[in-house]
């Protein structure tokens, strides 16, 4: 979801391009992507000074691969045949694709990619830096190279953080980016670094979340986690994140990272002041197969659940 002055893009599964607007869902497009296993439109995000050049990241539905192309949104329609390709990367298997686009408070765009599927990083990558796999990049859409020249210079340039199985959802506030990453077998993950961390391991698989994973008695790695969730936590099983509260609807949740779970589709938040962490908990009951966050054009928290769009307001 990528909010504009009078409505919200959507990036649905199935290729569609949505707009909401007035409580109507509008299909703008339909983008061609492939949607076996963790695959499709996946992330959409729109450029901070110019509201008429939209981004996707989706699934080639050729060969499977990661793209993230610029369309052109003349008026705030999206225009199919404007498409230009600005990265791409192969995928070995068709889980821990990751999805999200969002542009950081440098007007760059970063982009969470999994570590190519499987199940404890199979392929290798998370701890590989000549590969975009298992990463946050971070990519120029306005220079003459995709990689910026100050990126931290991996084999993959790209690349920005590594050492991540899945950032399926992170949201930047500030100069904080806030990474949700899903994890393996018995840890769910939130990771808060900032605009100046470029270049940081963020340990898989070595770690999951705070804990070894590969070697029982592994020296601790990376940057770690402010907050895990232990999977079988009121259902948990693969975390969503999040945003952090900017609305003004809601005073008592700012500041706040929403999130939820696939599996247990609780509603939960956290706030980070140095090395203080809080967490709450809003709504205990399932709202369904939680599947991302995003917000409205008044800044106010969206939820997509089970196909259907929630949104979060005051209770009574």
């Amino acid at each position: 979801m990528a909010p504009t002055s009078d409505g919200v893009v959507l990036a649905m599964q199935t290729g569609e391009v949505g707009f909401l607007a007035d409580r109507e869902i509008t299909t703008q497009a339909t983008i061609p992507v492939s949607t076996g296993g963790e695959r499709g439109l996946l992330g959409v995000a729109i450029h901070p000074d110019d509201a008429e050049r939209w981004f996707f990241y989706y699934t080639n539905p050729e060969d499977g691969g990661t793209v993230v192309s610029e369309f052109a949104a003349p008026g705030g329609v999206i225009n199919p045949e404007s498409e230009e390709v600005l990265f791409t990367v192969a995928q070995p298997a068709a889980n821990h694709n990751g999805g999200m686009i969002q542009f950081g408070p440098d007007g760059m765009l970063y982009a969470g990619v999994g570590d190519g599927g499987g199940g404890g990083d199979q392929f290798g990558n998370g701890q590989n830096t000549d590969t975009p796999l298992g990463g946050i990049l971070r990519l120029d859409v306005d220079g003459e190279d995709i990689a910026p020249g100050d990126n931290p210079g991996f084999g993959a340039p790209e690349l920005w953080l590594y050492g991540l199985r899945n950032p399926w959802r992170f949201d930047w506030s500030g100069d904080r980016l806030v990474i949700a990453d899903v994890g393996q077998s018995a840890y769910e993950e939130i990771t808060v670094v900032g605009i100046d961390d470029g270049g940081g391991n963020l340990g898989w698989p070595t770690m999951e979340g705070t804990h070894c994973y590969e070697n029982p008695g592994c020296d601790s790695i990376g940057i770690l986690p402010v907050h895990e969730i232990e999977h079988g936590d009121n259902g948990t099983c693969s975390i969503t994140g999040g945003v952090t509260y900017e609305g003004d609807a809601i005073a008592g949740l700012a500041g706040h990272f929403l999130y939820s779970d696939f599996c247990g589709g609780y509603l939960r938040s956290i706030t980070v002041d140095g090395n203080e962490v809080e967490t709450y908990q809003w709504i205990e009951e399932s709202l369904g197969s939680v599947v991302t966050f995003g917000e409205d054009e008044d800044g106010e928290v969206l939820i997509s659940a089970d196909g259907s769009l929630l949104r979060v307001v005051a209770s009574n």
